[in-house]
C-alpha cells in the first residue's frame, strides 16, 4: 500500500487518571516530557500503541489529517536588458538578464519577465527569447577572480572564497558554461544549503539543496532547522561541487493582491511593483495557506557548450530593428588560434623564407660590387678620375688606345656591303 502521512497510524499519550485526557504521539519519550494532566494528584501520561488506542479509546490517531496538494513546480524565466533607439523611437534588446544589476551597459534598463509576458507592456522585439530555456541559460553571471577560487564562474560573491574578488557580469560566464579560453573549468558553479556545517560536497536529500546565494538558506519559521551555506568550492580535484543550473532552486515574486499570480526569481530586485519576494524555504511551505511552490533556475542542461568565441548573448529568434556598431567582447570575433599569437603555421614559414632570401640577395650584391672593384685594379690600376666604380677605362677590354693623329672615325665600325 502507499503509506503517506494521512495513512500512518500512531499511538497516544494517555493520562493514567482519566482516559479522556490524551493526545496522539509517535514515541513513548513524548509522554515522559509532558507535565501532569488534569488535577495533578500524581497522575502521569503513559504511552499506548496504535492498536491499543483503537481498542481502549475507540479512536484512531494518524500522523496527519489530510495531505496538501502536490507543489506547483515552475522554472525561472529571464527578464531582459533594453536600450532606447532614438532614431527609431523604440527599444532594442541588449541581452537576457535576471536582475537589474545585470543591465550595466550605456542606457540599459531592466525589464522583468512579468513585463515581457504582459501584453499591455511595450517591450523590445525578440524579448520573448529570454522566456525560453535557451534564453535563460545565456544570461550572464560573474566570476570569482582570485586564484584561490580558480577563477570560476559563479552567481554571487557568496559563492567565492575571497568574496572581494567577485566581478559581476562576465561576458564569458553564463548560467551553465564558463566560455573563457584556457579556463580550468567548463561549467558555472553554485553553492548549496545543508544542515551540515562543514559540508563541502552537495549530497541531494530532502534538506539540502543547491542555491543561488546565502539568503536561500534562511527561513521565516523559527522552528525550521538551521541550514548552512557552502560556497562553490571545486575541491582539490577540481570536480566539486555537483550543483549546476538545473539543480539550483530559487525564490519567487508573488503578487500581494493575488497570490496565484507569481513567477520564479533569484532576488527581490526582479519583482514588479506590488509583488513580494518569497525565499526558497518559505516558498515550499504547504500548510496554513503557504505558497506550496518549488522554483528551479533551469529546466535542463544543453548537451554541449558553445565555442568560446560565441560567449555572451544568445541570438534572439527575431532580428532587432537596429543594432548599430558595438564593441562588446561578446560580439567581437575571436582571433585565429591555429598558430602562436594568432598566425597560422604557413604564414610563419613564409615570413621566415622571405627574410632568408632577402639576406642572401644583399650578400650576393655586396660580393659583386667588391669583385668589380678588384677587376678594375688588375686591368690598369685605379679607375680614371671621373669614372664611376666598375666603369672600365679605354684599353682594359683589349681594344686599341687612340694614338696621335687618329680621330673617332678611325674607331667607328664600317658597314659591310652586301651583294645582291
Amino acid at each position: 500500500p502507499e503509506c503517506l502521512c494521512d495513512n500512518v497510524k500512531t499511538g497516544a499519550c494517555v493520562n493514567s487518571s482519566t482516559s479522556s485526557d490524551y493526545f496522539c504521539a509517535v514515541t513513548r519519550e513524548v509522554c515522559d516530557t509532558e507535565p501532569i494532566g488534569n488535577g495533578g494528584g500524581g497522575a502521569t501520561f503513559t504511552y499506548m500503541k496504535a492498536t491499543e488506542v483503537e481498542t481502549n479509546l475507540g479512536v484512531t490517531c494518524k500522523l496527519c489529517d489530510t495531505l496538501p496538494p502536490p507543489p506547483d513546480v515552475q522554472y525561472l524565466q529571464a527578464g531582459a536588458c533594453q536600450r532606447r533607439n532614438v532614431l527609431e523611437n523604440s527599444f532594442e534588446l541588449s541581452r537576457c538578464a535576471l536582475i537589474p544589476n545585470d543591465c550595466n551597459g550605456p542606457g540599459e534598463e531592466f525589464v522583468s519577465p512579468k513585463a515581457i509576458t504582459d501584453s499591455g507592456r511595450s517591450t523590445p522585439p525578440g524579448a520573448t527569447w529570454c522566456l525560453t530555456g535557451d534564453g535563460v541559460q545565456g544570461a550572464r553571471v560573474g566570476r570569482c577572480t582570485a586564484q584561490s577560487d580558480g577563477r570560476l564562474c559563479a552567481p554571487t560573491s557568496d559563492a567565492c572564497r575571497f568574496s572581494q574578488g567577485f566581478q559581476p557580469n562576465d561576458d564569458n560566464c553564463n548560467l551553465v558554461f564558463d566560455l573563457e579560453q584556457g579556463s580550468a573549468h567548463s561549467t558555472t558553479h553554485f553553492g548549496h544549503c545543508s544542515p551540515d556545517q562543514v559540508a563541502f560536497q552537495y549530497v541531494p536529500d530532502q534538506e539540502s539543496f543547491c542555491a543561488w546565494g546565502r539568503q536561500a538558506c534562511q527561513a521565516n519559521d523559527p522552528n525550521a532547522k538551521t541550514l548552512y551555506y557552502a560556497k562553490a568550492d571545486t575541491g582539490f580535484s577540481g570536480t566539486l561541487p555537483t550543483c549546476q543550473c538545473d539543480d539550483v532552486r530559487t525564490g519567487a515574486c508573488i503578487r500581494d493582491a493575488d497570490p496565484s499570480d507569481r513567477y520564479c526569481a533569484v532576488a527581490a530586485e526582479a519583482c514588479e511593483r506590488g509583488y513580494s519576494f518569497v525565499n526558497v524555504r518559505d516558498l515550499e511551505v504547504a500548510v496554513n495557506g503557504g505558497p506550496n511552490m518549488i522554483c528551479y533556475l533551469c529546466r535542463r542542461l544543453p548537451d554541449t557548450a558553445p565555442p568560446p568565441s560565441s560567449a555572451g548573448i544568445q541570438p534572439a529568434p527575431t532580428p532587432f530593428p537596429f543594432q548599430g556598431p558595438t564593441t562588446s567582447s561578446a560580439n567581437r570575433p575571436s582571433p585565429p588560434t591555429s598558430g602562436e599569437g594568432g598566425l597560422s603555421a604557413g604564414a610563419i614559414v613564409g615570413i621566415a623564407v622571405g627574410t632568408l632570401v632577402g639576406v642572401l640577395l644583399m650578400i650576393v650584391g655586396a660580393y659583386l660590387i667588391e669583385r668589380q672593384g678588384k677587376d678594375g685594379e688588375t686591368g690598369g690600376g685605379k679607375p680614371s678620375p671621373g669614372l664611376m666604380v666598375g666603369e672600365v677605362p679605354a684599353g682594359t677590354d683589349g681594344s686599341r688606345l687612340m694614338e696621335s693623329g687618329q680621330t673617332e672615325e678611325d674607331f667607328t665600325p664600317q658597314r659591310k656591303s652586301t651583294l645582291v
